[in-house]
């Protein structure tokens, strides 16, 4: 086993479609350890969702004054409309910070009879339930519905993960916050677990191997460039990833967020 960055050796030992998911694994993760990539500290808690869009416990990224003005439980929809436009929005209880096109907008809270209203004057966002319409200049977008499994990645990108790892039977995660943090939640989320990002090794098999203690625990984690499927969802992912913490074995698949 040897130390490295990885990259070389990750992209020689990857089919050429999984090299778009080593450029970011690769950079986001073993390139920004151990100080974190623009000297920007991300989350200094684990992502803990409801549904897979809401985090109990998390910090805005990236010092945009919009994330900060958010609860770190604003909640993430990915919605698609019928005329086929796309926006992500983080919904708090005052604002809601629309992302659409790369660009990020402030709604304010407004009342209304029905529903959540948020508005800036010039873009205004209904939403009801799972449903929404966003009206804007010169365009109306209407019966937008909220996509769960893409707002469960958008969450995690907007909060800062990296790249995540989940498996099933019994459900857990893991979160690596680039250059500073590895969380794990076991259980359903009944254990949480919270240790600094090491520097990455190489195994002679060719994966990348990350080991790590706190607070009396140990973690090990195995991530390999194969193709792997969710054994419950049939998702499919680009990593297999198999997690030791204090001796019990867990195998799950993974992929790069950012």
């Amino acid at each position: 086993m040897s130390e490295g960055n990885g990259v070389e050796w990750m992209m020689d030992r990857w089919p050429v479609a999984g090299q778009r998911l080593v450029a970011a694994a690769a950079l986001a993760i073993l390139m920004c350890a151990p100080v974190g990539c623009g000297g920007k500290k991300p989350p200094a808690e684990p992502v803990a969702e409801d549904g897979g869009v809401q985090t109990s416990s998390a910090s805005p990224v990236g010092g945009s004054p919009d994330m900060a003005a958010l609860e770190a439980s604003a909640p993430t929809f990915a919605f698609t409309c019928t005329d086929g436009h796309e926006f992500v929005v983080r919904i708090g209880k005052e604002i809601a910070v629309l992302h659409q096109r790369g660009a990020i907008a402030t709604l304010r809270h407004e009342r209304s009879a029905s529903g959540a209203k948020y508005s800036d004057g010039t873009i205004t966002l209904w939403t009801k339930g799972q449903e929404a319409l966003l009206e804007e200049v010169g365009a109306i977008h209407r019966e937008c519905r909220n996509d769960p499994t893409r707002a469960h990645w958008e969450h995690a990108r907007l909060t800062g993960v990296q790249f995540r790892a989940r498996g099933n039977e019994p459900g857990w995660r893991l979160d690596f916050i680039a250059g500073s943090k590895i969380f794990l939640e076991t259980d359903h989320g009944t254990n949480r677990y919270s240790f600094d990002l090491p520097p990455p090794a190489r195994s002679e098999s060719g994966d990348t191997l990350y080991r790590a203690q706190a607070s009396g625990h140990s973690l090990s984690v195995a991530v390999r460039p194969r193709t792997c499927q969710d054994t419950m969802s049939g998702e499919q992912f680009e990593a297999q990833v198999t997690v030791v913490i204090d001796g019990r074995t867990l195998h799950g698949c993974g992929r790069a967020v950012q």
